[in-house]
């Protein structure tokens, strides 16, 4: 009887095929007849790709997938300097002394060189450019604030603040400018709010804190009141950087990185690099373990600051045999979506896809899941409905 009842269950499997007919030529039919066969290949086929798409992040984990491959490593005629990603991460702010220029991230092409006046530049150039949203803004040493938007890239406005400008950082409507002092203004008006003294001002993710380099020491405020939270002694620190998540706070010394509890107030750990003085260094903007620094040896070393271990170690290409100088790496930069690395050293750049998103989250997957996930349930559902009308007709 069950012999019977599944000869039956087949013989009502439907499926179109193409006849030829005298008179009348090639033409779709749909006829019941015995699908057993074509049954099982369709079930085998949808279970093997539901199964490789649950099982593809164990299987990209199990070959290492996310090692960082190199898209990358262009030499261009002019000094890149410091490098900035676009808010989409399709375009790349390249900083020097005499301009700002936007690339395509992807290939590292030119795109547009941002419009300027030789006076708003001054005698010592640029110094640093960032990118807030829909507006680009750079300090130049001589202390002028220019910035354009970021819809048709035109200038849009230029002030003159403190002179010997260095550094700049931005939170909401808030702008602290550092060199010879730390200035802070109502951005885009530039109102002056207040002054303190230091080298370098950095807002915290949040916005709710701001830390103070200078000579003495680093000092962490609460924002906009201004009230002292706790310092960091410093000892030859030249740099600062703040976590992804705010939580934590680094300073850079030689080659050492101290990393500190801004809510314990304790040093958490010290990193020790591998490759000599750091020259630049970013904080992972979607993973709050990863450092990414640049040293004087043109290495970039990726560290975990749980484990204390160096994860990777990417380097570029040794400079010309002409070169006079030996130029270490000037800026490395976390994409905003945490999957690429780009770092600059005099006229070379480089980027690094890391591919930290697991692969079963990719659109495509998510289709191919949800199409054969759905075709062999309602395979499932079609069977039960034809055994059930079958038993019936017994």
């Amino acid at each position: 009887m069950e012999g019977i009842r599944t000869q039956r269950i087949m013989q009502n499997f439907i499926y179109p095929y193409i006849v030829y007919e005298h008179q009348v030529g090639w033409k779709w039919r749909v006829n019941q007849m015995t699908g057993k066969k074509v049954y099982r290949i369709i079930t085998i086929i949808l279970v093997i790709i539901v199964i490789i798409v649950i099982i593809q992040p164990v299987i990209s984990h199990a070959i290492n997938l996310n090692v960082p491959r190199e898209i990358y490593e262009k030499q261009v005629n002019s000094v890149i300097g410091k490098l900035e990603w676009s808010q989409n991460d399709d375009y790349i702010l390249s900083t020097n002394s005499v301009s700002n220029n936007i690339f395509h991230s992807g290939s590292y092409s030119p795109y547009i060189s941002l419009p300027d006046h030789q006076e708003n530049i001054g005698v010592g150039g640029y110094s640093q450019a960032i990118w807030n949203e829909n507006t680009i803004i750079a300090i130049s040493q001589n202390g002028n604030l220019t910035w354009w938007n970021t819809s048709d890239y035109k200038l849009q406005g230029c002030e003159q603040t403190n002179k010997m400008s260095t550094y700049i950082s931005i939170n909401d409507n808030f702008i602290a400018i550092g060199g010879t002092g730390i200035f802070i203004y109502y951005f885009p008006n530039m109102t002056f709010i207040g002054h303190v003294s230091g080298m370098k001002a950095l807002f915290s993710p949040d916005g709710n804190s701001i830390a103070v380099l200078s000579s003495q020491n680093t000092s962490i405020f609460s924002f906009p009141d201004m009230t002292l939270k706790f310092f960091i002694p410093n000892n030859n620190t030249q740099d600062i950087i703040w976590s992804s998540k705010g939580d934590l706070i680094s300073t850079i010394s030689g080659k050492f990185i101290n990393v500190w509890d801004v809510a314990t107030q304790q040093r958490k750990i010290t990193i020790n690099s591998n490759s000599g003085n750091i020259t630049a260094i970013d904080w992972s903007t979607t993973n709050n373990e990863l450092i990414a620094i640049g040293t004087i040896m043109r290495n970039v070393e990726i560290w975990n600051i749980t484990t204390n271990e160096m994860s990777e170690s990417l380097s570029f290409n040794p400079p010309p045999a002409n070169t006079i100088f030996d130029y270490g790496i000037d800026s490395v930069q976390w994409s905003h979506n945490g999957d690429y690395l780009i770092a600059s050293s005099f006229t070379d750049v480089k980027l690094w896809s890391f591919n930290q998103t697991p692969i079963i989250y990719s659109k495509m997957n998510i289709a191919l899941f949800g199409i054969s996930f759905g075709m062999l349930i309602s395979i499932i559902f079609i069977n039960k409905y034809n055994i059930k009308k079958n038993q019936v007709a017994e």
